[in-house]
């Protein structure tokens, strides 16, 4: 994308964006090439309005948050939107409003300064608000939705559009808003389950522990790579392939947990994706399973996962 007049109207409308700026300063990974323009919208009306000369300019512009689950090609992106700017957090008794790059984390942190226990579980999960309402994040056998009472979205036309939790069509690691394409922009908790501060604190802090003891949080990682099939732990079968500690460069599959790929230093996007296809290739071809991945895939052709 060159100086154009898609780049005049953001200026015009005062939208902020930043030049030539390293994937792998937006991604928990470590790992990506170049973005020539971001965008980064500091709330849901300027979001819609991106979109709208997106759609009008027919430019194509992923969508990055925390960066917690994407990898990014080495090649990089021509321009993309960065959410991290959208930090609105509003309170009304026990419901809460979080714009869409506010982190899990400190929504987390939020809800047990009030003495809610409900969302501690998700103390450890990584990424913003946006991308875990899209992908119903979750673990210990909850998720995200469990919370949610409606979802603020805009569409790739610019259309505002708002969601009551029936209407997400939330499913394990997916929702509507993954598979129509719609970018969640803000969304509305409730919280019920109340408890004192230090004993949430201490549920956080288990969590924490059992996290630190299974996943490989000494590296840099995207969590998860692939969704669990049904009734199977995809970190079991990878691990009882023989793949755990398999490296490709400086990508390796975890010894401390086999459903993570782990940077130990320099890894490069194909590092991971040859990984990911080995992953693939070998669970096939043992247990006749098909593990999708949870990662979104960024300035990748399409040929390479054919």
């Amino acid at each position: 994308m060159t100086e154009s007049e898609f780049l005049k109207e953001i200026t015009n409308a005062e939208i902020g964006y930043k030049r030539e700026q390293s994937l792998r300063n937006y991604s928990t990974w470590r790992i990506g090439g170049t973005v020539q323009y971001l965008l980064l919208p500091r709330n849901e009306d300027e979001l819609a309005h991106i979109l709208r000369l997106a759609h009008k300019y027919n430019i194509e512009l992923p969508i990055i948050g925390q960066g917690s689950n994407i990898l990014f090609s080495d090649q990089g992106l021509e321009a993309a939107i960065c959410l991290k700017a959208m930090q609105k957090v509003a309170w009304q008794d026990n419901q809460m409003y979080a714009a869409a790059g506010v982190p899990l984390g400190a929504v987390v942190m939020e809800a047990v300064e009030r003495g809610f226990a409900d969302i501690a579980y998700a103390g450890g999960i990584p990424g913003s608000i946006g991308g875990a309402v899209a992908m119903n994040a979750g673990c210990f056998g909850h998720e995200i939705s469990e919370n949610i009472i409606e979802v603020q979205a805009v569409n790739a036309r610019g259309e505002k559009m708002i969601f009551s939790r029936d209407e997400c069509a939330f499913a394990y690691r997916t929702s509507r808003f993954l598979t129509e394409n719609i970018i969640v922009s803000g969304t509305s908790f409730k919280f019920g389950v109340r408890a004192d501060k230090e004993s949430i604190l201490r549920a956080l802090e288990e969590f924490r522990q059992r996290r630190l003891n299974t996943q490989p949080y000494e590296y840099p990682n995207c969590g998860s790579v692939f969704k669990n099939p049904t009734h199977e732990s995809a970190g079991r079968l990878i691990q009882e392939a023989g793949l755990k500690g398999v490296r490709m460069g400086d990508a390796q599959i975890s010894e401390k947990h086999a459903n993570f790929i782990v940077n130990l230093g320099q890894a490069q996007a194909e590092d991971v994706l040859s990984l990911i296809k080995l992953v693939q290739k070998t669970v096939w071809e043992k247990y006749q399973i098909e593990l999708k991945p949870e990662v979104k895939f960024l300035g990748f052709s399409e040929e390479l996962f054919s």
